[in-house]
C-alpha cells in the first residue's frame, strides 16, 4: 500500500509542530522561571496555587492587623507604666503627709507637687497612639476623652471596645475603656490635697493611702491584661508567619521550575525539534523526487 505524499507531509508537519511546541514551552519555563505559566499547564496545581495565594493574602492582612494592634497596645502599656509610677510617687507623698510631724510648710510643698502630678495624670488620660488615636476614649478615638471642669476630670468618650481581627473568626481588644478610671484617681488626688490643706493626717492615713493602693492595684491589673494581649498577639504572629512561609514554599514547589532540570528538558526539546526539522527536510526532498520521477 502506497502512502500518499500529502499524508507524509502532514505527518512530518505534525511532528515538527509538536516538537516545536515542546521546545517553546521549555524556553518559556527557563525565561519565566515558572513551570506553571497558564492553568492548562497543570489544572490541579493552578487551582491549588490560587487557593494557597488567597489564604496567604488573608494571613498577610491579619499580620498587618496584628502589627497595628501591637503598636496600640505597646503605647497603652507605656502610658500605664507612667501612670503606675505617678501613683507610686503620690503614695510616697501621702505617707509623708500622714506623718503628724510633717510641718505646714512641708504639706504645702506636697500639695504643689500633687497638683503637678494631677496635670500629668490628665496628659496620660488623653494619651494618643501611633496613629494619633486617643487610647482611652473607647471607640471615639478622635474625641479627646478627658477635660478638667470644676476641679473634676470629666470623661467625654464612650465605654465601647475597639477590636481588630487578628485571626480567622478571632478578634483582640485594643483599648481599655473605663479602665483605668482616671476621673476617680483625679478625685482621689483632689481629696488628698484637701486633707493636706486641713492638716488631716489621720484621713490621709486611713482613706488616701487605702484609695491610692486600690488604684495602683487596678492599674497594675490593667497593665497585666495589656501585657497578656501583647504576648498572645506575638504567639499568633509567629504561628501565622510560619504558616505563610510554608504556603510560600508550597506555592513555589507547584509554580517554580528546578532550573537544572528545566535546562536539561530544554536541551532535550531543542534536540528533538532540530531532529524533526531535519527529518522533515529530508522527507520533503524525497517527496519532490517522487513527484519528478512520477
Amino acid at each position: 500500500m502506497r502512502i500518499s505524499t500529502s499524508y507524509r507531509y502532514d505527518s512530518l508537519q505534525g511532528a515538527v509542530s509538536l516538537t516545536e511546541s515542546r521546545f517553546i514551552e521549555a524556553q518559556m519555563r527557563i525565561s519565566s522561571g515558572k513551570k506553571l505559566n497558564v492553568p492548562s499547564d497543570n489544572p490541579s496545581g493552578a487551582a491549588f496555587s490560587v487557593s494557597a495565594r488567597n489564604i496567604r493574602s488573608s494571613l498577610d492582612q491579619f499580620g498587618k492587623n496584628i502589627t497595628s494592634a501591637k503598636g496600640t497596645l505597646s503605647y497603652t502599656d507605656t502610658v500605664l507604666n507612667d501612670l503606675s509610677n505617678t501613683l507610686n510617687r503620690v503614695n510616697t507623698l501621702a505617707i509623708q503627709g500622714a506623718n503628724n510631724s510633717t510641718t505646714t510648710e512641708a504639706r504645702a510643698g506636697i500639695k504643689l507637687e500633687v497638683t503637678e502630678l494631677q496635670k500629668k495624670l490628665v496628659l496620660l488620660a488623653n494619651s494618643q497612639g501611633p496613629d494619633g488615636q486617643y487610647l482611652f476614649a473607647g471607640r471615639s478615638t478622635k474625641t479627646k476623652p478627658y477635660d478638667v471642669t470644676n476641679n473634676a476630670l470629666v470623661f467625654n468618650g464612650d465605654n465601647e471596645t475597639l477590636s481588630a481581627e487578628t485571626a480567622p473568626g478571632s478578634t483582640t481588644a485594643l483599648n481599655t475603656p473605663g479602665s483605668p478610671d482616671f476621673a476617680k484617681i483625679f478625685d482621689q488626688l483632689e481629696t488628698f490635697k484637701s486633707y493636706l490643706t486641713g492638716g488631716n493626717s489621720n484621713n490621709i492615713s486611713v482613706n488616701t493611702l487605702k484609695d491610692l493602693q486600690a488604684s495602683i492595684d487596678s492599674v497594675n491589673n490593667t497593665r497585666g491584661t495589656v501585657g497578656s494581649r501583647l504576648q498572645t498577639l506575638a504567639d499568633i504572629q509567629t504561628q501565622q508567619t510560619r504558616r505563610s512561609d510554608d504556603l510560600t514554599n508550597t506555592i513555589s514547589d507547584v509554580e517554580d521550575v528546578d532550573m537544572a532540570e528545566a535546562i536539561t528538558e530544554y536541551q532535550k526539546a531543542q534536540t528533538a525539534y532540530q531532529a524533526a526539522l531535519q527529518v522533515t527536510s529530508q522527507g520533503l526532498k524525497l517527496s519532490l523526487m517522487d513527484y519528478i520521477q512520477g
